[in-house]
């Protein structure tokens, strides 16, 4: 399987038609017929659906699309950091949750952009899970990440920063008079939630009953916008942002949680990369020790 041929397929895949896609890729139509005819032989199975005008993917072409994607990306990814090996250019990929100790790791981007500016950065929102399965396919160079989550395969380093939990309340909502929520505060109260396992469990285990969600989220900035409307409590990060005619609060008795930096364990980072961790590390012991 050819990476050529992968972006022949995902050519067809997006125009859903073999003419559109041929005079995107500049090749003749039954060039390009025969190109994904061949590749469906070698895979053994059928990757469009064919009528006289269209072309839709099957559930094998749906899963290819998305690998022959990450392929690609990584294929790409390789090249650039091979060719650039002696310069300091190319992308560096982050993959991050909704944290604090985002804005931190966001000032080290400015400052290396400054000494670097032929680098730039890549920044994808994700769940912990979700980052980790990045990094260690090589999709994401780094990942912020909090949470209970397995990071036996990758190294990592504390980020200085403490994520706080609590709730985002309309500021004329009776609990937004409160300084700390209980768990008795939120008995009946319909609840936001995102969709993070961890961060659910650990929720549960603190209301000590399963709680009442009306709605799950994964970008708080869309949760911001559900609590203006509705009346109800969203369960969220404390990620120091303003919204108005909203109110965080946080929940009584629950320890603040860790974030870390990570990266993948026994690969070769090139100059670029290693260049840039030492560089957050330096940023992140330097935070520390200023607070200490």
């Amino acid at each position: 399987m050819e990476l050529r041929t992968l972006e022949y397929f995902l050519a067809v895949a997006r125009e859903e038609n073999m003419t559109r896609a041929s005079a995107i890729l500049h090749i003749t139509q039954p060039t390009l017929s025969r190109q994904i005819k061949h590749l469906e032989e070698e895979l053994g199975v059928a990757l469009f659906e064919r009528t006289a005008n269209h072309l839709s993917l099957t559930p094998e072409g749906t899963l290819l699309r998305r690998r022959a994607a990450e392929m690609l990306e990584l294929a790409n990814k390789t090249v650039s950091e091979v060719t650039g090996r002696d310069e300091m250019n190319g992308t560096i990929s982050i993959s991050a949750g909704e944290l604090r100790s985002f804005d931190l790791l966001a000032k080290c981007m400015v400052r290396f952009l400054q000494l670097y500016p032929d680098v730039d950065f890549d920044v994808i929102s994700a769940s912990a899970p979700d980052i980790v399965e990045k990094i260690e396919r090589g999709l994401a160079d780094f990942g912020l990440i909090t949470g209970q989550i397995d990071l036996s395969r990758l190294e990592f380093i504390d980020a200085p920063v403490k994520e706080q939990i609590g709730i985002l309340v309309r500021d004329d909502d009776p609990l937004a008079t409160r300084k700390e929520i209980t768990p008795e505060d939120l008995r009946g109260v319909d609840l936001i939630m995102s969709k993070r396992g961890y961060f659910h469990d650990r929720v549960v285990e603190w209301l000590h009953e399963e709680p009442h969600i009306i709605m799950t989220y994964n970008l708080s900035n869309n949760a911001a916008d559900l609590v203006k409307e509705a009346k109800c409590a969203c369960l969220c990060m404390d990620l120091n942002a303003h919204y108005d005619h909203l109110k965080f609060i946080p929940l009584k008795g629950f320890e603040p949680q860790s974030s870390v930096f990570a990266w993948k364990k026994n690969v070769v980072l090139s100059p670029l990369l290693k260049t840039f961790l030492k560089f957050v590390k330096e940023e992140m012991i330097e935070r520390e020790e200023s607070h200490e």
